[in-house]
């Protein structure tokens, strides 16, 4: 039997709120609150200009109480929208692509690597019930995506992220 959840997350922080709440970071850049394929969302560039790492940030929130053409409004809409918002890096030809499960990453349901075609950076993607959160990390250097001098600074980062963006 399949139980549908509730929305966990009704709202989510500004980006003056999560900068307040995560430490290590370079400077607040610019941000972006308003939603264009989900209900919700705090998108979040930090970068100390014109130097680098730049590190980008987002929560994005699906609601149980609005519907689309895909899913009507009801409970369990947002958790349905967010896995798919999470399962479609998988998809062929999706830039980033999904880059493998992240195991040593303990927040959230799941969590995945995403790794863009010019290898430029590494982005960590995590599911938490109604809500996928997008950490990326772009360093002055070109690094392997996969090494651990660029997912190692996200692996650090995705508790202080997650804390931060829980309402409740």
């Amino acid at each position: 039997m399949n139980t549908l959840v509730q929305a966990k997350y009704t709202a989510i922080p500004t980006c003056r709120q999560v900068t307040d709440k995560v430490t290590g970071l370079p400077p607040f850049r610019s941000g972006n609150e308003k939603p264009s394929g989900s209900d919700m969302l705090t998108g979040c560039e930090f970068q100390r200009i014109p130097d680098w790492p730049r590190v980008n940030l987002q929560v994005l929130a699906w609601r149980d109480d609005i519907g689309d053409i895909s899913y009507p409004a009801g409970a369990g809409r947002g958790g349905l929208k967010a896995r798919e918002a999470y399962d479609a890096p998988s998809k062929p030809g999706s830039d980033p692509a999904d880059d493998g499960i992240a195991e040593d990453v303990a927040v959230g349901e799941q969590a995945k690597w995403l790794t863009p075609k010019d290898n430029g950076s590494c982005t960590l993607m995590i599911l938490d019930q109604n809500a996928v959160l997008l950490l990326e990390y772009k360093p002055a250097d070109r690094l392997a995506p996969r090494s651990q001098d660029c997912r190692g600074p996200l692996r650090e980062l995705a508790k202080s992220f997650y804390d931060a963006v829980q309402t409740r």
